[in-house]
């Protein structure tokens, strides 16, 4: 997450080269890059937007494409998920039911606010959240 968030302040970085060495670059450098979150999130369950949205920034996707693109790839790593764990574990459907209830007024203030925030303040506030997290997450994690 720390690694995260000094991408998301640092911004993308220009590359050199040809168009055509830029984009395959691009698309390789994404696709490590989703491997890697991939198996962080199939493995202990981390990832979502935490890190798919700066190696999304990183790869170059304006912050808003890459909060939109990012919630398509969270749904899909949910389904996959979920259809993993089918049949192996209860799921408790009153959480589940809960906690979708109360993202929905979230995520509707959210992305009517993300319209008045520009692009740069929306990757630093983003950044700072990363850099929160990872620091209770490690002070969480030392103190056991």
């Amino acid at each position: 997450m720390l690694v995260a968030a000094g991408y998301m302040l640092r911004g993308r970085q220009a590359d050199a080269g040809s168009p055509a060495a830029q984009t395959s670059a691009a698309v390789a450098s994404t696709a490590i890059r989703g491997l890697l979150v991939g198996s962080l999130t199939g493995l202990v369950g981390v990832g979502g937007g935490f890190l798919i949205v700066p190696a999304l920034v990183w790869s170059g996707l304006p912050m808003r494409d890459a909060v939109g693109t990012s919630l398509l790839v969270i749904a899909m790593n949910c389904v996959m998920g979920f259809y993993g764990y089918v049949g192996q574990v209860k799921v408790a459907w009153l959480s589940v039911a809960l906690v979708t209830a109360g993202t929905m007024p979230g995520i509707a203030t959210g992305t009517y606010a993300m319209r008045f925030v520009s692009q740069q303040a929306l990757r630093r506030g983003f950044a700072v959240l990363l850099f929160g997290v990872a620091a209770y997450m490690l002070y969480r994690t030392l103190r056991a």
